[in-house]
């Protein structure tokens, strides 16, 4: 029995991208309950939030102005009775003077010392989700589609190609206006359907001259949705 087939560019470009999504999003998880950090840097202490500094700068390059802004976080932690002073390698909003943040340094040298935050990672992994939420969209349409048409070839329900002529569609590629059938159907009481295939290069049309066509639809339900095949 034929089957609608998935495009197969949408799976492999989605499992691609998914797996990106699935990757980060275990790092991001990882991050959160373990935190990222040298192996020399085991032991740990609360450090205090001393100054947080806004430096602007500003570069000019013809008649475009671009400003950067960055922060750079004091803080300072006390080992052993011993105060380290030192500046945080992030910064978040949330972030206030006299706020804790937790450091883990190197016991044989505690003023090296190392720290990390989830809200820092939340741009990136936001940014990820965006990116991958239209994929995820195209793949479950596709999947969709496909299950709707395949019922359709399951149940029979086709109409036979009456007439079909070439015709311009919308796409054009490197200058290249592509092509379309455009298939006239009718059902048993003579109403008239069009039904147009996918568009393809001139001189590659999907279905030689003559050649009879049948059109999986469901005219009761939905005549939008629909499936063109070659018998």
């Amino acid at each position: 029995m034929e089957r609608y087939k998935i495009n197969k560019i949408y799976i492999f470009v989605s499992s691609i991208f998914a797996g990106i999504a699935l990757f980060t999003l275990f790092l991001f998880i990882l991050c959160f309950f373990y935190g990222i950090r040298p192996g020399d840097m085991s032991a740990s202490t609360d450090a205090v939030i001393t100054d947080i500094q806004r430096i602007t700068h500003t570069t000019k390059s013809g008649h475009t102005t671009t400003t950067e802004t960055h922060y750079n976080v004091g803080i300072s932690y006390e080992v052993d009775g011993v105060t380290y002073f030192d500046s945080l390698g992030y910064y978040t909003p949330f972030m206030r003077e006299g706020d804790t943040v937790k450091v883990y340094y190197n016991e044989d040298d505690p003023e090296e010392n190392f720290s990390f935050s989830i809200i820092s990672m939340l741009p990136m992994f936001m940014a990820v989700v965006v990116f991958m939420l239209p994929l995820f969209c195209i793949l479950i349409h596709e999947f969709t589609k496909g299950r709707y048409i395949n019922g359709l070839i399951e149940s029979g329900k086709f109409m036979l190609a009456d007439d079909y002529a070439e015709v311009n569609s919308n796409v054009k590629v490197n200058m290249v206006r592509y092509k379309m059938l455009e298939i006239t159907c009718h059902d048993e009481s003579g109403k008239e359907y069009k039904f147009y295939s996918r568009p393809y290069k001139p001189g590659n049309a999907p279905f030689k001259a003559g050649e009879p066509i049948k059109v999986y639809v469901d005219t009761e339900k939905n005549v939008k949705k629909y499936y063109i095949s070659e018998i």
